[in-house]
């Protein structure tokens, strides 16, 4: 059986590329571990790619946006009213000019797809103000329902909202994206 249909395989392979990334990264000129985070996003990437060498070319990073059921039962449950999840859906939404993700995607040529999936409110004429940021309207339900007293979704809901982040994450890894942080 090859590595390509052996999830044993791949699975050992890509343990054995991560173990190797992680003994590289404790050779550079730093104290092991140093580094936090961002060594483990690192020694990842060079899994993913079965190399110490990574490359990153056209990253993408993916914001998708809802509101779940319990908050908007139960206000206390959150710091945040649930209007504030449509603010900042608008503020992402306007790029550069308010919203931070935009600012560090532009510094560092990342594209930000901002994705409505389940805000309870309508959002639908909210467009991308800026080149930097793409947005995709998906919505699935106006939010979740409480989970504390029944399933935040349907099995239905599962499937579409799995289906519906699958077309927005197709595309960008399609377009050259070899980096999706979601």
């Amino acid at each position: 059986m090859s590595d390509a249909s052996d999830p044993d395989a791949r699975r050992a392979n890509r343990a054995e590329h991560l173990r190797a990334a992680e003994a590289r990264l404790d050779l550079l000129a730093k104290p092991p571990g140093a580094l936090g985070t961002l060594e483990r996003w690192a020694a990842t990437l060079c899994a993913a790619q079965r190399t110490l060498r990574p490359v990153v070319a056209d990253p993408a990073a993916l914001i998708f946006v809802g509101d779940h059921g319990a908050k908007l039962a139960d206000a206390s449950l959150s710091p945040y009213p649930a209007h504030v999840t449509a603010s900042i859906f608008r503020a992402l939404a306007a790029g550069t000019r308010w919203s931070c993700a935009a600012v560090f995607g532009q510094a560092n040529d990342v594209r930000l797809v901002v994705v409505d999936v389940g805000i309870a409110a309508d959002v639908s004429a909210v467009r991308a103000a800026d080149a930097i940021v793409e947005v995709e309207h998906r919505k699935v339900a106006l939010g979740t329902r409480d989970f504390r007293r029944e399933a935040a979704m349907t099995a239905a809901q599962l499937d579409e909202a799995l289906s519906r982040g699958s077309s927005v994450v197709a595309p960008v890894a399609a377009s050259g994206a070899n980096v999706v942080c979601v």
